[in-house]
């Protein structure tokens, strides 16, 4: 959520909402894409990095990897 080419309520929802960075949303696309397609493969590790406050979403990406 609150990616570019979104509309203007889409783009509310992170607003200063730093804490959610739609990660839920993003956990169930990698879940279903990885179920459709046998060589997406999530149980491997990613990289994740970001600065500023996707610095603060990496971290948060951290935390709720599992």
């Amino acid at each position: 959520m609150g990616t570019n080419n979104r509309s203007r309520a889409f783009h509310d929802v992170p607003w200063k909402n730093l804490k959610d960075a739609g990660f839920p949303d993003r956990i169930l696309w990698h879940r279903a894409a990885a179920a459709r397609y046998p060589w997406y493969d999530i149980s491997h590790g990613a990289g994740i990095f970001g600065t500023s406050s996707g610095g603060q979403s990496a971290l948060g990406a951290v935390s709720r990897m599992r």
